[in-house]
C-alpha cells in the first residue's frame, strides 16, 4: 500500500492510497454471463474496475486497508513515523482514516493490553492511564538503530477505510464483468465497453482508428449503469 506523503514523512494525510485496499465486489455480485467465467480473470477485472471506480469518484472508499506506524520515530529509514501529541490527552494521530480498529500496539516487543488504550474521534490513538504508574502516555520516541519489536521500539498496527455503498458494488460488479469480457477470447461480441472506434477514409482506403483516450472521457465509462451512479456521487458532493 502506497501513502500520501505530507511534507517528506512517510506517514501520510488521511493515508489516502493511489489503489483500493479491497475489491469493491467479489464474484457473488456479478452477474450472467460473466458468473461462469475463468474465477482468477474475474477477480482480476474486479479489482481493476475497483481502482478505477476508487479513482473515478475521488478515492473516498478504499475499502479495509491495514497499516504498521512507529509513533515517534525521528529515522528516516522508518517505514512510517508519526509525532506523538502530548497536547490531546497522550494521544497519537494515526494518518488513515476512518480507524476501524487496533490490531495490536506493542512496547519493547510486548503486546500492550487494549484494555489501556481506545480510539477516539476515529483517529486519536489514546492511552489510558492507572493510578500509581510511573508512565501517563505512550513513549515519546525511539531508539534509533534498533529493529522493531526490541527494547526502545513500539509500533501500532491498526485498520482504516470505508466501503463502498451498495451502488458503488454493483457498478464495480458490472465493469468487473465487462473488464472480463473484453479479455475473454469465448465472449467475442458481448462486451459492452464502447470501442471508440474512428472511420477515417483517405484515398479510397477506409481506416478504423482506436482512440483509447476519450474511454473515460469526463470520468465516464460508457456503461450506463455505472456512469449512473458515478454521477449521482459527484452530484452529491457538487450539492454538498
Amino acid at each position: 500500500m502506497v501513502l500520501v506523503v505530507d511534507g517528506g514523512s512517510p506517514a501520510g494525510v488521511d493515508a489516502l492510497t493511489t489503489l483500493a485496499c479491497q475489491p469493491w465486489a467479489s464474484q457473488a455480485d456479478v452477474c450472467a454471463p460473466c458468473n461462469e467465467m475463468d474465477s482468477t480473470l474475474l477477480d482480476q477485472s474486479l479489482a481493476w474496475a475497483s481502482d478505477i471506480l476508487y479513482d473515478l469518484t475521488g478515492r473516498q472508499w478504499g475499502g479495509e486497508c491495514s497499516d504498521t506506524v512507529w509513533p515517534g520515530s525521528d529515522s528516516c529509514s522508518a517505514p512510517r513515523f508519526l509525532t506523538v501529541d502530548a497536547s490531546h490527552r497522550r494521544g497519537v494521530k494515526l494518518p488513515g482514516y476512518p480507524v476501524v480498529g487496533v490490531d495490536s500496539v506493542t512496547i519493547d516487543g510486548v503486546d500492550v493490553n487494549p484494555a489501556r488504550y481506545r480510539v477516539e474521534d476515529r483517529r486519536w490513538l489514546v492511552y489510558l492511564p492507572v493510578a500509581g504508574e510511573t508512565r501517563g502516555g505512550w513513549p515519546s520516541g525511539q531508539a534509533s538503530g534498533v529493529v522493531d519489536g526490541q527494547a526502545g521500539t513500539w509500533s501500532v498496527t491498526y485498520r482504516f477505510g470505508l466501503a463502498p455503498p451498495v451502488g458503488g458494488r454493483l457498478a464495480a460488479a458490472a465493469l468487473g464483468c465487462q473488464l472480463a469480457l473484453s479479455c475473454s477470447p469465448d465472449s467475442e461480441g458481448e462486451c459492452r465497453l464502447p470501442q471508440r472506434v474512428t472511420s477515417i477514409t483517405r484515398q479510397n482506403i477506409s481506416l478504423a482508428v482506436l482512440d483509447p483516450l476519450t474511454l473515460f472521457v469526463d470520468g465516464l465509462t460508457g456503461l450506463p449503469e455505472v456512469d449512473l451512479w458515478v454521477q449521482s456521487v459527484r452530484l452529491g458532493r457538487a450539492r454538498r
